[in-house]
């Protein structure tokens, strides 16, 4: 019942909230996909399927959304609040554009790198996978991390890359992102935030 709630509050928050950057709510048809993205007990694979389908402003909405639920949640202490909001603050809608710009190089190549590593220090691992890593917004209710899809080139097509190499996640501790010929390359699906392309596979033997 509780996962019904938030879904529903993180859905009206989305469409009366006016972004900084265009000041325009996000239209009421795209309600559909953005619901998609915020069902709960959907696979991380399908979770991502829903989000690639968000525009740039989208994309920019549902995260700061998401961090607005997971702080009036009230169950981070001072310390992870104030990381959670800084992250929040520095969200806009440039660095979700995917034309290249120095504000989303920055954020990607600086910012985030050394933003790990302070929110390395005051959040569990599946606090960070669930927060910062998926499209998931309770995440007290999270199972523990898992090994990830595995994947082949079998049946004569490639199948899509489904990690991030050298991502802080990836395919679980069992497994490790491996480069791969058999996969094709999905552009800002995974790591942080979604920001960087899946480029490898969970598989010990791709």
């Amino acid at each position: 019942m509780k996962k019904i709630v938030f879904i529903y509050i993180f859905a009206l928050s989305i469409f009366s909230c006016t972004t900084e950057q265009n000041g325009s709510a996000v239209p009421e048809g795209n309600l559909s996909k953005i619901e998609s993205v915020l069902k709960m007990d959907s696979d991380e694979d399908s979770q991502k399927v829903a989000y690639r389908l968000l525009n740039d402003s989208e994309k920019f909405d549902f995260w700061k959304n998401k961090f607005d639920l997971i702080l009036e949640e009230g169950q981070l202490n001072d310390k992870q609040k104030f990381l959670v909001q800084e992250l929040q603050n520095r969200l806009n809608l440039s660095i979700f554009s995917e034309v290249k710009n120095d504000e989303k190089e920055y954020f990607k190549n600086i910012f985030i790198p050394s933003y790990l590593e302070r929110v390395k220090v005051e959040f569990t691992f599946n606090e960070i996978y669930v927060i910062f890593y998926s499209a998931r917004v309770n995440y007290l209710t999270v199972a523990p991390i898992g090994g990830g899809e595995e994947g082949g080139g079998s049946g004569g097509f490639a199948k899509d890359c489904n990690c991030n190499q050298g991502s802080l996640f990836g395919c679980g501790a069992s497994q490790n992102c491996r480069n791969s010929d058999t996969c094709k390359i999905k552009p800002k699906d995974c790591g942080f935030l979604f920001f960087y392309d899946c480029d490898g596979l969970c598989n010990l033997y791709s």
